[in-house]
Order: C-alpha cells, then sequence, then structure tokens
C-alpha cells in the first residue's frame, strides 16, 4: 500500500484554509491511515505554531504514523545531499528537507507530497518519489 508523508508546504495552506489542498488529501487512497510524518516535518509546524492552530497542529504531530531517521548516519547523508545540489547549481534552502527527502526515500511505497521546489531538485540527485502539487 502506497503512504504519503504530507510535507509542511501542504499543511500550512491547509491551516489557512486551503480547501482545495485539503479535499485533494482527503481523496489520497488509503485514507487517514495512509498520511504519515515525520521529525523535521513535525518541527517546521511546531515553529510556525499560534494560539489560532495549536490545535490543529498537535493533532497533525501527535495523530499519524511518524516515520525516522533511516541511520545514525542521516545528518552526514543530509549534509552532502545539501552539498551535491549547490554542485550541481541548484542549492536548496535548508537541511531539514535533505532530511525529510532521506526519510521519505529510506521507506518503501512511501511518497512525498510537497509544494516546494527544493523537494523537486532533491528528487532529481536521489530516488525519491516525490508528487509535487500545485493549488
Amino acid at each position: 500500500m502506497t503512504r504519503y508523508l504530507i510535507d509542511s508546504s501542504i499543511w500550512i495552506p491547509i491551516l489557512r484554509g486551503d480547501r482545495t489542498l485539503r479535499d485533494r488529501l482527503r481523496q489520497l487512497p488509503g485514507g487517514p491511515e495512509a498520511l504519515l510524518t515525520c521529525g523535521p516535518i513535525q518541527a517546521e509546524l511546531i515553529a510556525g505554531l499560534t494560539t489560532r492552530n495549536a490545535d490543529a497542529i498537535y493533532a497533525i504531530c501527535r495523530g499519524l504514523a511518524c516515520l525516522s531517521l533511516p541511520s545514525v548516519d542521516s545528518f552526514i547523508h543530509a549534509g552532502q545531499l545539501k552539498a551535491r545540489a549547490r554542485q550541481k547549481g541548484r542549492p536548496v534552502r535548508g537541511i531539514a528537507d535533505c532530511l525529510i527527502a532521506l526519510i521519505a526515500a529510506a521507506h518503501v511505497g512511501v511518497v512525498l507530497i510537497h509544494r516546494d521546489q527544493d523537494f523537486t531538485t532533491l528528487a532529481s540527485l536521489m530516488n525519491l518519489d516525490a508528487d509535487h502539487w500545485s493549488s
């Protein structure tokens, strides 16, 4: 069964009321049980926490299965991936996206759902199943 790691670039517009993305998320095969999160995505969401969205963010963080880093060397691999993107002339903004990409790629049957061009760049450098959604 395909499962979906939902990036903060999807969650944030949904939390701000984007019904198109919310409805598209609800239509993914497998229902809510197929939706996943990971530590770096949770950290990005918590960093944007407000009193208005706190309950929703904590529901996402606590309610979805959380994928873990593939190995103790994940931070080294993330740094190498970021450096490789820069060397190819396609720099990515943050190390968190490199960690998210590594987590998604390490788990069989996981598709990373995003709206972040950095993941498109990272997918060109590694074996990452990523789906870029526009609104």
